[in-house]
């Protein structure tokens, strides 16, 4: 591609109807079309609505005129409910992924989607990202889960780009974009997420829910600032959403990865924990979780970054426990979901928490207070 079009195209009023003339600019700019090819008609419809937290997409389909182009395009832009739209500017979500993909994502060993725009005014009130649809590509399974050879893939991707971020020398610089987990911005944010769903959570999750879990819950938030001060050691840049629906599988195996919106800086491990906790049934992982952190290293190592395997174990078993939070949070608005909503929910939570017991995830907690 020759260039990913800014804010010389303009960022349209309306993302359901940007209009042709627009759509054959952000083509043109960014290759995928040639100077005598342009865009006839653009249709765009929602695409998987209710699926972003703080982001909305839209499918664009394009007939042409002077030549051929592609047939579809995926438009993200900022979602438009209030108190959404605010947490989404809070976390700085949408520069982040901005600025990934314009800045970095050609650099990193990590395939993404062609992006053809991607572009965010300077007070960050307006944004959109025009990118490849992947629909023929297979997506990661977030109901079901990964199978174990699809997880041993993923965490092999994952450890390679953690390697070239490793100690890299713009990650001072990079965490005023890409916020680490002690960005004061989540002192105020996460433990409004736990607070508004654990009550909820402890009534309609009760089943998942063992003693020594809802007494670790009761104290997740007072943890919060030894969590911190863990994930600020061995940084590198963190993906922080690294779960199967964010993976799209292609012919040969690869990953293809989207999602940038809370990419930040932090300890590997992070990741690690997050996907096995979020994306694996405890069928699947079978108590083989120290063999996924060891594929994990043995990654690392080939690509040149050498960490102590039991350290890694560690940092993984903190970040299980830490992700209690993701299996939480979203029962705030239980009641209110539709029953398929509330069976990812369940499945979530169900995850986390046989991820805790299963890796002993307490006893890291209890032991990183131990050190304080």
């Amino acid at each position: 591609m020759a260039q990913i079009a800014g804010l010389e195209v303009g960022i349209p009023d309306d993302m359901l109807d940007p209009g042709a003339e627009w759509m054959t600019a952000v083509l043109r700019t960014s290759g995928a079309i040639d100077a005598d090819t342009s865009v006839a008609e653009i249709v765009v419809e929602p695409f998987q609505v209710g699926v972003g937290l703080v982001g909305q997409l839209g499918r664009a389909t394009m007939t042409y005129t002077g030549g051929r182009g592609p047939e579809t395009v995926i438009i993200k832009w900022p979602i438009d409910v209030p108190a959404q739209r605010g947490m989404g500017d809070a976390l700085n979500a949408y520069e982040r992924e901005v600025r990934y993909y314009v800045d970095h994502a050609e650099q990193s060993p990590l395939r993404v989607p062609v992006v053809h725009a991607a572009m965010i005014t300077g007070d960050k009130s307006r944004c959109v990202i025009v990118m490849e649809d992947l629909s023929s590509m297979r997506q990661g399974d977030r109901i079901n889960g990964m199978t174990w050879d699809e997880s041993v893939v993923a965490v092999e991707t994952l450890a390679r780009w953690h390697a070239y971020w490793h100690g890299h020398p713009d990650l001072e610089r990079m965490a005023e974009t890409f916020y680490a987990i002690q960005h004061p911005v989540y002192n105020v944010i996460l433990p409004q997420f736990m607070a508004g769903g654990w009550e909820n959570c402890q009534k309609h999750g009760a089943e998942h829910l063992t003693p020594e879990v809802v007494e670790f819950g009761n104290r997740w938030t007072d943890l919060l600032p030894v969590f911190q001060k863990h994930f600020n050691n061995d940084l590198t840049l963190i993906h922080a959403d690294w779960r199967a629906d964010n993976m799209f599988i292609d012919d040969a195996g690869e990953i293809v990865m989207i999602d940038f919106q809370l990419t930040g800086v932090g300890v590997g491990a992070y990741d690690l924990g997050y996907f096995v906790s979020q994306s694996l049934e405890r069928e699947v992982r079978g108590g083989r979780e120290r063999e996924l952190v060891d594929i994990y290293t043995d990654a690392l190592a080939r690509h040149g970054v050498n960490r102590d395997p039991d350290e890694v174990w560690f940092d993984f078993r903190v970040s299980i426990a830490w992700c209690l939070i993701y299996g939480v949070a979203s029962y705030a608005e239980f009641e209110h979901l539709p029953g398929e909503g509330q069976f990812v929910l369940d499945t979530l939570l169900r995850r986390s928490v046989a991820g805790i017991l299963d890796v002993d995830a307490i006893a890291a907690v209890d032991h990183l207070i131990a050190d304080v």
